[in-house]
């Protein structure tokens, strides 16, 4: 029975990816090296390295040594990243005290009185080309009252009235 040629190629493939398992699963599972591969997120082992003591660079050399003992290490630090780093009681004490700021006095925004419509429904005024009902903001301000040829804002302990100016 003749073997066309695509079932040749299958063949073929199949072979190839069975040695590169075989491959890789030996170097993964059988495979020992001289030594362990050193692991990565283990602590660093407390190896010094010799200061430099002598600088030369360019030919000019510079007998400036390190001001550290050469025989302290820095020591290794393991902490928990997503936990928020505390005060320790001695610093706490000497925290600075936090003044309270000093309110400075805010400047009034520069409102434009535009009219007011007073009706038998709701008053509106209209005030920095907006119309506003009673009881709307404008600029941290409540309308507090609208009338034929005034209106009242109120912010905290502000009080504005905007008068209406007879252009005549």
């Amino acid at each position: 029975m003749p073997v066309d040629e695509s079932e040749k190629i299958k063949f073929w493939i199949v072979i190839v990816l069975a040695l590169i398992m075989v491959t890789v699963a030996y170097f993964r599972f059988w495979h020992k090296k001289g030594s362990p591969a050193p692991d990565r997120l283990a602590a660093p082992t407390t190896q010094t390295e010799p200061l430099a003591t002598k600088i030369t660079v360019g030919g000019q050399s510079d007998d400036r040594a390190d001001d550290r003992p050469p025989d302290i290490a820095l020591p290794s630090v393991k902490r928990d990243i997503f936990r928020p780093l505390t005060i320790p009681s001695a610093a706490a004490g000497r925290a600075k005290k936090i003044k309270p700021a000093q309110s400075k006095p805010t400047p009034v925004p520069n409102f434009k009185l535009g009219g007011t419509i007073v009706s038998a429904g709701e008053p509106i005024a209209i005030i920095n080309n907006r119309f506003l009902r009673t009881g709307d903001t404008i600029a941290a301000f409540k309308v507090v009252r609208i009338e034929k040829n005034k209106v009242q804002l109120v912010s905290g302990i502000k009080n504005i009235e905007l008068k209406m100016i007879n252009d005549e």
